[in-house]
């Protein structure tokens, strides 16, 4: 029961009618890579321990390898780490198929142009070449589809150095053959750093008055049209209005409770009387009971979409009018009635106040207005 064989400098030792390996590479002491046989008989054992022959042959030495000669990993492999740890994980990608195609996307520009590159070797000046080569290939791009993708590669360097979680010594012996050595990227320079951003085309938003909303309101089917009063009532994602849940909305104490918005904190919203009546209306009709969601289909499951969005928008004549502007018209129709930008960046759940300056389509004429006071209060102290 205690049959052990040589392999190279490592060792497969039979305990239990399990298979483990004795290998430094391999982390601790006699890790289970084959599981049990079912009977341990000769025959089995002899079969279980051939394949483990074959897949040692090539994992054994490649780890030993990549151990010794202490080889910065590729920047495929480094994406893949940056994917697969990070990106992969979190809640927003994981449940929005169109929102992950899209990060995936963007990645892969870099790794097409870097492959497999030694991370160590790639500079500034390459990163300034991979944008060059991306506006002279896809002309038709807009600069600020261009740096997000330039802030792709940024960001998969910030990541590897940021980590401290997966230690290359701890790590099974697939990850470290799919990673390399990423533990040595702590001390790497971000090659983004000191690029300047394509200048970006700032683009007003269109903003619906009052009476054009309610006009848009009426070619929304029911559940589009709950959707889209939600959003303008509260200013939540598209993709938090989709995933609302009855246990995230206290019509007690009318409050909203969003858990994750965009990978960050909870949200705490409060709920405005005609909202609540709403809720209300919807929760008598569709509660608990049938199904999870806020607003779903007839069978219970939630939508994946705003439905008939894009044929209201060729049949009301605003054919620019998405469901973000939703978030614009909720912080430009706040502002216009005297609310604080302050509370407006907590209710929108921006970190950053200019964030949210640039929801509001009059962003530019408040500026003005604020340096013309400015001014005037120089000129005032000067002719004191």
């Amino acid at each position: 029961m205690k049959k052990l064989f040589q392999y190279g400098r490592g060792r497969l030792r039979w305990r239990n009618n399990a298979l483990y390996m004795d290998f430094h590479v391999a982390g601790r002491r006699y890790r289970k890579i084959f599981g049990y046989a079912q009977t341990g008989t000769k025959y089995e054992r002899e079969a279980l321990e051939e394949k483990a022959r074959n897949a040692l042959g090539i994992t054994v030495e490649a780890a030993e390898r990549a151990l010794f000669d202490r080889q910065y990993p590729t920047y495929r492999q480094l994406s893949e780490f940056y994917w697969d740890k990070n990106m992969a994980v979190k809640e927003y990608i994981v449940d929005d198929l169109c929102c992950r195609k899209s990060e995936l996307k963007k990645l892969k520009f870099g790794v097409e142009h870097f492959g497999d590159r030694r991370v160590n070797a790639i500079s500034t000046d390459d990163v300034k070449r991979f944008r060059m080569a991306l506006r002279s290939k896809h002309p038709e791009w807009s600069n600020s589809y261009v740096n997000r993708i330039v802030d792709k590669v940024g960001q998969v360097f910030r990541f590897a150095r940021a980590q401290e979680v997966w230690l290359y010594d701890q790590a099974p012996a697939d990850e470290r053959l799919k990673y390399g050595r990423v533990d040595m990227c702590v001390s790497l320079v971000n090659p983004r750093h000191g690029l300047p951003k394509l200048t970006e085309e700032y683009a007003e938003p269109l903003i619906p008055t009052f009476d054009e909303f309610k006009g848009f309101l009426e070619y929304l089917s029911e559940p589009a049209k709950m959707f889209a009063i939600i959003a303008a009532h509260t200013g939540l994602r598209k993709r938090n209005v989709i995933r609302l849940r009855w246990d995230q909305v206290d019509l007690v104490n009318k409050r909203i409770f969003i858990n994750s918005h965009k990978g960050k904190g909870k949200l705490i919203l409060a709920m405005h009387d005609d909202l609540h009546g709403i809720f209300m209306k919807q929760y008598r009709s569709y509660g608990p009971e049938k199904s999870e969601y806020v607003i779903c289909k007839p069978d219970g499951q939630r939508f994946t979409d705003v439905p008939g969005w894009r044929d209201a928008q060729k049949r009301a004549g605003m054919p620019k009018f998405c469901f973000k502007n939703l978030r614009n018209m909720y912080c430009s129709w706040h502002v216009e009635n005297g609310a604080e930008m302050g509370l407006i960046q907590r209710a929108l759940g921006h970190t950053t106040i200019s964030t949210t300056a640039r929801f509001y389509n009059k962003a530019q004429a408040a500026s003005t207005m604020l340096v013309q006071s400015q001014r005037s209060l120089l000129s005032a102290a000067g002719s004191a």
